[in-house]
Order: C-alpha cells, then structure tokens, then sequence
C-alpha cells in the first residue's frame, strides 16, 4: 500500500509542475528503505535466525543459513529506523 500511494504522490507532483520538490526526492529515499526492507524481511523469513534454544541441535547448513538470517534482522531494523 505504500508503494501505491508514494507512487500516486510522485506521479502527481510530476504531472503537476513538471518537476519534484526536495520533499519528493525524500520520498524516493525512502522508497528505496521501504524497498530494501521488504527484501530482507524476504530473506529473514526463508532462511530463519538463530534464535533457538538449543542450538548444537542444528547441522552445520542450517546454522549458516540461521547466522544469515540474523544479520539481515540487523539491515532490516536499520532501514526500519530510516523509515
């Protein structure tokens, strides 16, 4: 939903003055956040984190796929704060 509506905003201001305004190029930035948290969040969910209880349960791929999922909780919370 906020990809339809920063698009209508951008869109609009294009038709409008034939050119965006400082806070147009602000939404573009965070456009890009929005976008990039979206793929994380992606990426989190099909790999998981290694928030376990046990871990030396995990064979040594799904603690790497884990270790993965971790670190992109970290970019995810960063572009999060962008926002």
């Amino acid at each position: 939903m906020s990809f339809i509506i920063i698009f209508a905003r951008l869109g609009g201001a294009y038709s409008r003055f034939k050119t965006w305004a400082l806070d147009d190029y602000w939404m573009v930035s965070a456009l890009a956040a929005l976008a990039v948290r979206v793929v994380v969040i992606h990426l989190v969910l099909a790999n998981g984190t290694n928030n376990v209880s046990d871990p030396g349960d995990l064979g040594d791929e799904e603690r790497s796929k884990r270790s993965f999922g971790s670190k992109m909780i970290l970019i995810g919370r960063t572009c999060y704060a962008l926002l």
